[in-house]
C-alpha cells in the first residue's frame, strides 16, 4: 500500500517487549500509557508485520479471546488511512465485581472503580536475600462505595501517576490471596487506563461527587 494510505508507525520498544516467563512478568513493570499505547485507539485500522500468533494464557490476557499477538523489537506497525472500516462483531468486555474477586484467583480480571487512597511506597525487604522490595497499595471504590486494594511493585510502585478520585479501569490484572486477605496485582501486560470509555467508568463519573466529595 502506497505511503498516502499509510502512515509509518515507529517500532515499538525492545526494553518494553522482552519475551519473559510468567514468573518474570509479575514481577516486571506494566506496559504504561506514556509507551508505544497511546498510538492505538479503537477503531483504528492497522498492518502489523513481523509478530507471532500464540494461545491465549488466561492467567494473563482477560480480553475473551483464544489467540493472541505477540510483539517483539522485529514487529513495525502502520496506521492505515483513508481505508475502508473493517466490521466484525465488537466484544464486551467482562469486568469483575469487587465482591467476586476471590472467586477468580486463577485467572486475569479487568476492574474499574475510583481512587479512594493512594498509599505511600514501603520498602519490603526479601526473606532469602534481603534484596528491597518496593511496595504500594491502592484503593479503589466501586459503585455501591465496595473497596477493594491493587498491589503493585518495585517500577510500578515508584511509577504510578494518579490520584483520588480519578478513576481507573485495569485490565489484565492478577488476584493475590495474603493472610486469607484478597488484592489485585498488576502484571508487566497489565494496562491501567484513566477515564476509559466504557459503560462502569461512564457510570462513575456521573456519581463521583456523591461517592466521593471532593473535600474528602
Amino acid at each position: 500500500m502506497g505511503q498516502d494510505a499509510s502512515k509509518q508507525r515507529e517500532s515499538l520498544p525492545k526494553e518494553s517487549l522482552q519475551k519473559e516467563s510468567p514468573n518474570q512478568r509479575k514481577e516486571s513493570s506494566s506496559l504504561r500509557e506514556e509507551g508505544y499505547k497511546p498510538l492505538y485507539k479503537n477503531g483504528m485500522n492497522m498492518q502489523i508485520n513481523n509478530f507471532k500468533i500464540k494461545a491465549v494464557n488466561p492467567a494473563f490476557n482477560s480480553n475473551g479471546n483464544d489467540y493472541e499477538i505477540e510483539l517483539d523489537e522485529r514487529t513495525l506497525i502502520r496506521e492505515l488511512i483513508g481505508c475502508p472500516a473493517t466490521g466484525g462483531e465488537k466484544k464486551t468486555v467482562h469486568f469483575t465485581e469487587f465482591h467476586d474477586i476471590q472467586s477468580t484467583t486463577d485467572t486475569a480480571i479487568n476492574v474499574v472503580g475510583v481512587i479512594k487512597r493512594v498509599g505511600d511506597i514501603k520498602e519490603i525487604p526479601t526473606q532469602s536475600s534481603g534484596k528491597i522490595l518496593l511496595k504500594r497499595d491502592v484503593t479503589l471504590m466501586d459503585d455501591k462505595k465496595n473497596t477493594c486494594v491493587v498491589t503493585m511493585w518495585n517500577d510500578d510502585a515508584k511509577d504510578w501517576i494518579y490520584v483520588p478520585r480519578d478513576i481507573i479501569t485495569i485490565s489484565g490484572a492478577g488476584v493475590n490471596k495474603f493472610c486469607g486477605f484478597y488484592s489485585v496485582k498488576l502484571y508487566r501486560t497489565s494496562v491501567v487506563v484513566k477515564d476509559a470509555v466504557n459503560e462502569k467508568s461512564v457510570m462513575l463519573k456521573g456519581l463521583l461527587d456523591e461517592l466521593m466529595p471532593e473535600s474528602q
